[in-house]
């Protein structure tokens, strides 16, 4: 729901569309997000949070797979 929302409803293969989940998988991307939130993130919390990145991450790339 949020690519598509991200893309403002365009198609699967418009310009948008990829533009939105390239944007989005940027910013949820597992290394990405460790490398710019690690050094923040409660050491007890840590492993859950990444599991969570690590998940929508692969929605993401269901949803881009789907359109």
């Amino acid at each position: 729901e949020r690519l598509r929302r991200a893309a403002k409803g365009a198609g699967r293969e418009t310009r948008e569309f990829k533009v939105a989940y390239r944007a989005s998988l940027m910013r949820w991307h597992p290394d990405k997000f460790a490398a710019r939130h690690g050094p923040r993130l409660v050491e007890n919390d840590r492993e859950r949070i990444l599991a969570r990145v690590n998940a929508v991450a692969r929605a993401l790339n269901v949803a881009f797979a789907e359109g």
